[in-house]
């Protein structure tokens, strides 16, 4: 609450028509997310990652969900350890299919 109560007196001190400049507005977006950004996003996403499993039959959601936390986390889609986690979070019955030759190589190829 501190620094939200003197971000707002630093900006009620300034002058709306001379002082509304992009440097400002960046200034303050830096402050907001070094006050408030998670630090620890990746590592959670990572953590959710590795327990992620598909719920039948929503492979969409399972799908849509898996990317999201790839983008939040350090893993690139394409590696051998995504395609790894996303062959590990399927149900038994649709992995058995996965596998079934011919044999997906990579991530894209997996989710197809």
């Amino acid at each position: 609450m501190g620094w939200a109560h003197d971000m707002g007196q630093a900006l009620d001190k300034r002058n709306p028509a001379t002082d509304n400049i992009p440097a400002l507005w960046d200034s303050f977006l830096a402050k907001f997310q070094e006050q408030y950004l998670d630090t620890q996003s990746a590592d959670h996403a990572c953590a959710e990652l590795e327990t992620l499993t598909m719920k039948m039959p929503y492979i969409n959601k399972y799908i849509s969900k898996f990317e999201e936390l790839c983008h939040k986390s350090t893993y690139m889609t394409g590696n051998a350890e995504v395609t790894y986690m996303f062959l590990r979070g399927l149900p038994k019955t649709l992995l058995e299919d996965v596998l079934k030759a011919p044999q997906a190589t990579d991530y894209p190829a997996t989710k197809e």
